[in-house]
This record gives C-alpha cells, structure tokens and sequence, in this order.
C-alpha cells in the first residue's frame, strides 16, 4: 500500500512540474492573418497579446508542421467568428508575459491553439 501511494505521489509531482511550464495566453482574437510569405499572425484584444507570428502555412517553423499551421488557423478563424475564447499555449514558457511579447515577431515554443 505504501508503494502504491509513493509510485502516485511522484506521478503527480511529475504532471504538476510539466504542466507548470507551460504559458497560457488567453483571451478573445482582434486579428488572425497571413502574409504572403505563409506566416500565420494573431493577435488578442485588450493587448493581452500583441500581433505575433505563430507558424507558416508555406514551410515549416520550428517543429510546427504546414499541416499543423493549416489546423491552427482553421482553429483561430473558427474561434474568432464564434467570438471565443482563444487559448494559446507555449511550452516551455517565454521569459516575458503575453502582453510584451515582441510585435510582428515569430514567437517560438507555441504549443497548443484551443477555444472553449
């Protein structure tokens, strides 16, 4: 029995310490377009996150695939015409918040697009 809750209790600091290194930036979508070039740009409304390229629907960026970029932003048109909250998750997280990330940057580690 004692076994059972140590093997549990590590399990559990383990997802904890992985899930705390993620960023979540979060809140409704001012802006979703693309350059010619492929680069995918959002931003989110009250500055909670300036305009910043997230992947390339023309090449890949980081380990963000076309295909995958190609479902992000079906993700992000879906969530601004049904005025959603968009959640945007970048692991590891930045050493700077949402708000002051760089404008008209490609920003790395994006790891999830999401609406609930």
């Amino acid at each position: 029995m004692l076994i059972r809750f140590i093997v549990l209790f590590v399990a559990l600091i383990l997802s904890i310490t992985a899930y705390a290194g993620d960023q979540f930036c979060s809140g409704e979508i001012s802006t979703v377009a693309i350059n010619r070039d492929g680069r995918l740009g959002v931003a989110l409304k009250d500055n909670k996150m300036p305009f910043v390229y997230i992947c390339n629907l023309k090449s890949q960026f980081e380990d963000i695939s076309t295909d995958s970029c190609k479902a992000m932003h079906a993700n992000l048109l879906a969530g601004y015409m049904g005025n959603k909250e968009m959640h945007i998750t970048f692991s590891p997280h930045h050493a700077k918040p949402c708000h002051e990330f760089s404008h008209w940057k490609y920003i790395s580690n994006v790891n999830w697009v999401y609406f609930k």
